[in-house]
């Protein structure tokens, strides 16, 4: 917002560790911290083939998009006066950028799609890449992904963490995706929310019920005071 635009460094993650993400506080969204978003593939999918594609320019996408409200839509007039945001519904959150409100991105054409995947990749994405899904399937098999992002262990993910450790013992659906299911998986007797289905330690740690190690050697200091802080708070010190 000064101006510096090319200068930007969309990787560097210091000024975001403390950011609030849940700025309107809707508990249906950003309950953590995403690093990078991510998700594992279950099926053999290619390109195009209702898969993932990608607007491939981090910096030049998120200045125009951060410009975008200072510019009457459907129009190149510069305007700091109208409180407006282009796309975006008052008191929710903007997801993603469209051809109505953003023509300049020419998302049609600079749209990408990923190369082909099989079961067991995993992709990863910069979180505030401009991402979406094919509008059509063209293939003759399911495409099928399980999203995990990249979720670092920082104060706000913490509570996060805590939060999802009391959903998995409920078998209900953590913070972030409550509103989108009709049915919870305590309605079912052989739901698979259980602890003695999760079959490592690091699996544990994962989900809050095992302490993490504080004396490895190779830890930097950042790493040993955020596990520190990791398990007071979810009483595994």
């Amino acid at each position: 917002m000064e101006g510096k635009w090319e200068t930007y460094d969309g990787w560097l993650a210091d000024s975001r560790l403390d950011a609030k993400m849940d700025l309107y506080a809707t508990g249906s969204s950003c309950s953590c911290w995403r690093s990078m978003q991510g998700w594992l593939s279950l099926s053999h999918t290619r390109t195009g083939e209702g898969t993932l594609r990608l607007l491939p320019n981090l910096k030049a996408s998120t200045a125009y998009i951060m410009l975008r409200p200072f510019f009457l839509d459907g129009a190149d007039a510069f305007d700091d006066k109208t409180p407006t945001f282009p796309g975006a519904t008052p008191g929710g959150t903007q997801f993603y950028p469209t051809r109505q409100h953003h023509p300049h991105l020419d998302l049609d054409r600079a749209m990408i799609g990923i190369p082909p995947v099989k079961p067991g990749d995993y992709v990863f994405w910069h979180a505030d890449l401009v991402h979406e899904v094919d509008k059509f399937h063209p293939g003759t098999t399911d495409s099928s992904v399980s999203y995990m992002a990249c979720t670092p262990l920082t104060p706000y993910n913490i509570s996060s963490l805590k939060s999802t450790r009391e959903s998995f013992l409920q078998a209900s659906p953590p913070a972030d995706f409550g509103a989108f299911l009709k049915e919870e998986e305590n309605q079912h007797d052989d739901h698979g929310a259980r602890k003695e289905n999760i079959l490592s330690r690091e699996g544990m740690q994962a989900m809050g019920f095992e302490a993490f190690d504080v004396d490895g050697m190779d830890l930097t200091e950042g790493q040993r005071a955020a596990r520190n802080l990791a398990n007071a708070r979810l009483g595994l010190a």
